[in-house]
């Protein structure tokens, strides 16, 4: 899993807890918002609505605010 992020907006800091509270062992990539970044192509492809943070698993690239939305009730418990 990839996460691209720009800390440390409370956006950010709030998924990068979460991915810490959870365990989950993923690369952050940061994506700097003053040069564009987000508005690559690259970007674009895995969030066409250009904001952060976007987790990337398998190629498939979702806004992580888009399933908190969406899936939060559906977000199972993982066992350590």
């Amino acid at each position: 899993m990839k996460l691209y992020v720009l800390p440390p907006s409370p956006r950010a800091l709030k998924v990068i807890a979460l991915k810490n509270h959870l365990g989950l062992d993923c690369e952050m990539q940061v994506v700097d918002l003053g040069k564009d970044e987000h508005r690559t192509a690259e970007f674009t492809a895995l969030n066409p609505n250009q904001k952060m943070p976007v987790l990337v698993d398998e190629g498939f690239g979702v806004s992580v605010f888009f399933l908190k939305n969406h899936t939060l009730r559906a977000v199972p418990t993982i066992e350590t």
